[in-house]
């Protein structure tokens, strides 16, 4: 009895690296959820700009998060009475059915 030689699709899956070096860690994730999550980030930015922060960029594949840098600093604390905070929320009452999680959204 040999050992079974194992198929280049489980080596590939146990690596660390690709062909580019190390493996992104955004690479092995569903691309449904990853669209899901970026078109949320995209309506969340777009929101915010419309209701008076006109530099919050948009989010792209590489960086998903809603970017507030513009408007906070190493100072600033989540506070419900905070404009920020209340934006987000007023936001996220506008989110379309198809892009709220029931992880962030219960």
């Amino acid at each position: 009895d040999q050992p079974r030689s194992r198929g280049l699709g489980d080596v590939y899956k146990r690596q660390k690296y690709n062909l580019w070096g190390v493996a992104d860690e955004n690479q092995f994730e569903d691309p449904a959820q990853v669209s899901k999550e970026i078109d949320r980030s995209l309506f969340m930015a777009k929101c915010f700009r419309e209701s008076g922060y006109p530099k919050v960029p948009d989010p792209d594949y590489f960086n998903r998060e809603v970017r507030l840098d513009a408007y906070i600093d190493e100072d600033w604390e989540l506070r419900e009475d905070d404009p920020l905070v209340q934006t987000w929320q007023a936001c996220e009452e506008k989110l379309p059915e198809e892009l709220k999680d029931e992880a962030w959204d219960t």
